[in-house]
Parts: C-alpha cells; structure tokens; sequence
C-alpha cells in the first residue's frame, strides 16, 4: 500500500495516486500526498497552482 493522502483533515485518507505543491503564494502545502478525490479538488480550484511533482502507480494487491 502507498503513502495515504495529506490533503485535508476532512479526507478519507484514501491512498495517495500524487505528490503535489502549491506553487501560487502563500503555498499552503507542499509535497503532500493527494488521494485522486482531493486531487480532483484542487484541479477544480480556480485559487490553486497545482504542480505535480510525482504520479504513484498502482500496486497490485
């Protein structure tokens, strides 16, 4: 199993499908695993400057 999503408190904690920062100021998170519903999210969030820094890929079970 891979690193479990940092995002917000109000998440699941599903697993992590990225690693991403905030790169618009004030930079509220960097380098957090995101769960792919919070990824979805922040995509979404027209005050977020999502940059990806890496994609985990699926392990099998």
């Amino acid at each position: 199993m891979g690193p479990e999503c940092a995002i917000w408190r109000a998440c699941t904690g599903a697993e992590a499908v990225v690693r991403a920062s905030d790169a618009s100021p004030p930079r509220s998170f960097r380098n957090r695993p995101a769960c792919s519903a919070c990824l979805a999210a922040l995509e979404a969030d027209p005050t977020v400057d999502l940059e990806v820094a890496e994609r985990f890929t699926a392990r099998p079970a």
